[in-house]
């Protein structure tokens, strides 16, 4: 024996557990909303780290009043991608107790792919995506009280930040004088960066490739963007405490955005009953016959636009110049594949053709006859085929339900029932669901949505 106290091992366990605990505890000043007293104090200089999630959400995400049950997407890549080289991010900040104040930029994030970019970061896995943003407390304090004053972000401040965060995918047009088109938008305050938006158009050319002689929608639209514009806005009230004891090991969560498409889906389905042991007759080409070539990426009254909701009034490209055979745009509608489609096997016969517009009137004037409408041609054995023009309107003295315009983020469904000298139509209209960031989906892209 050399003298030495023998400590049971059961006790040595205890006693370094006991030092754990009350090492932790004594650095633990960060991860609590009262500081200790012997915590650093909050420097104004150091940052403010706050997160949201854009994620797929379920079909009660969004509010309608029609009742009609949300869908999910079928072409991942195009219905729900975001590609993060075509992303805007616009953060503003006032007062709770101020609601008439100018919402302030905080803060524009348009290069989130740059690796210069320490402002923003983006992680997580497939379907829950978390995006986290970093903001100084002295250019927060001098946004919400003004350059000069005294006033400042506190620990026991009553009065909530409200933080207003804006989001725009896919949308940018094309450069005229080869400048980035986010250094347009340089307005200090959520009502002018809006009005600034609001004069962006997006060309269809941009999506859809009529050069393409396939009959797959993916080659339909395999161009430039690759994925649909896309709009989101969300306010979130934050207090003044949370705010002061703010770490980047302490993040705030704000809550949940979710993103509107700016383009509408219509679909026609293959519903022909009566066909024979070799497919006959069926649908072998599909055109949808608009107006408009050119959408607006952001919705009616964008400004006043509430998270979740879908639209009800279209904000439609050029509104006055009317429709007419003479300026009429067609958009072939391509074969979705199998694997892909959401509709069941049980509810269709034969394929289903998809195709994506942007939003427009339906008209029942007669100087407009078929437009917008659908040209569709019936194969009733090899070679010999039937063109049959259905007005969005209505066919053959039936009246469709579709509304009075085409909305974005809704999807407008033709299902052909019989294909005799008349075809019988079954129409249907129901909007997307939410979308869920997913880098994962392309390169940089994400996905999900779709109807019934």
């Amino acid at each position: 024996m050399t003298g030495k106290t023998l400590i049971p091992y059961y006790l040595m366990k205890r006693h370094i557990l006991l030092i754990f605990i009350t090492a932790f505890l004594l650095s633990a000043c960060s991860l609590v909303n009262e500081p200790y007293q012997d915590c650093p104090e909050v420097k104004a200089d150091e940052a403010i780290t706050l997160y949201f999630e854009m994620n797929a959400s379920g079909a009660s995400t969004r509010t309608d009043d029609q009742s009609h049950s949300e869908v999910e997407s079928e072409f991942r890549q195009l219905e729900d991608g975001i590609d993060y080289k075509d992303l805007g991010m616009f953060v503003f900040a006032r007062m709770a107790s101020k609601p008439g104040d100018a919402e302030k930029l905080v803060l524009k994030i348009t290069d989130i792919t740059s690796s210069a970019n320490q402002k923003i970061q983006i992680s997580g896995t497939p379907g829950a995506y978390t995006v986290s943003f970093e903001v100084l407390r002295s250019e927060l304090n001098e946004i919400l009280f003004g350059k000069d004053s005294k006033e400042e972000i506190t620990n026991n401040g009553k009065d909530n930040i409200i933080f207003r965060i804006l989001i725009v995918a896919n949308a940018t047009p094309a450069s005229e004088d080869g400048n980035d088109p986010w250094d347009s938008i340089d307005g200090t305050t959520f009502d002018a960066v809006i009005a600034q938006l609001n004069e962006w158009d997006y060309n269809m050319d941009n999506l859809y490739d009529n050069s393409y002689e396939g009959e797959d929608v993916e080659g339909l639209y395999s161009k430039g963007k690759k994925s649909i514009p896309m709009f989101g806005t969300n306010y979130f009230s934050v207090s003044q405490n949370w705010l002061f004891n703010s770490r980047p090991e302490y993040r705030i969560m704000l809550g949940q955005i979710d993103l509107l498409r700016a383009l509408a889906k219509v679909r026609v389905v293959d519903n022909i009953k009566n066909k024979g042991v070799d497919g006959y007759p069926k649908i072998t080409k599909v055109e949808f016959i608009g107006s408009k070539d050119m959408a607006k990426p952001l919705p009616n009254e964008a400004s006043k636009y509430i998270n979740g909701n879908q639209v009800h009034i279209p904000n439609i490209f050029d509104p006055d110049n009317t429709q007419t055979p003479d300026n009429k745009s067609t958009y072939r509608l391509g074969v979705m594949p199998e694997d892909m489609t959401s509709i069941s096997p049980d509810d269709r016969k034969g394929s289903v053709l998809v195709g994506f517009i942007p939003e427009q009137v339906i008209g029942n004037v007669a100087n407009v006859g078929s437009i917008p409408g659908f040209k569709i041609t019936i194969e009733y054995f090899e070679g010999e085929t039937m063109d049959f023009v259905v007005p969005m309107y209505g066919y053959n003295g039936k009246k469709f339900e579709f509304g009075d315009n085409i909305l974005r983020n809704h999807i407008y469904t033709l299902s052909v029932e019989r294909a005799e000298a008349e075809i019988t139509l079954v129409a249907i209209e129901a909007p997307y669901n939410s979308v869920e960031l997913n880098p994962g989906f392309g390169e940089l892209f994400d996905p999900e949505v779709t109807e019934e």
